[in-house]
């Protein structure tokens, strides 16, 4: 019985000193309740910049047609480009079938074909830009 007592008395030692192991742990903190977060998915707001409008454009029937693009930001950056260099530009857009809006980049309106023409030429020689008149 002796031996039972003895081993007894190791087991319990033994589990004192390994409760007791833990060394100066602080105690945790308590738990405390933070207000919930706000999850609402709301879209971002985004302002759309205004098309590139000419207050000056007035159709008169043909127009020097410089440039038409899928791109409306390239359409109107030749536009303002023309229009910085004293022409009075406009964009016009187009649905084509099977391939979506193109945005004409045209100069003008004149009342003949002959004064479209002469602007047109002019703009290919001093730019060496290709163009098309067309009625407006």
């Amino acid at each position: 019985m002796t031996y039972r007592f003895i081993l007894l008395l190791v087991l319990t030692s033994l589990m004192i000193f390994v409760a007791g192991c833990g060394g100066d742990e602080p105690d945790p903190e308590p738990i405390t309740e933070e207000p919930a977060l706000d999850t609402t998915v709301t879209q971002p707001q985004v302002q759309e910049e205004p098309k590139y409008q000419n207050p000056t454009f007035r159709k008169k029937g043909y127009a020097v047609q410089i440039g038409s693009f899928r791109e409306y930001d390239n359409a109107r950056d030749l536009a303002i480009k023309f229009s910085n260099r004293g022409y009075t530009t406009y964009i016009e857009d187009v649905e084509v079938i099977g391939e979506g809006i193109y945005h004409r980049v045209r100069i003008g309106s004149y009342r003949t074909s002959g004064q479209a023409h002469k602007i047109g030429r002019e703009v290919r020689t001093k730019y060496g830009v290709r163009y098309w008149v067309d009625k407006d």
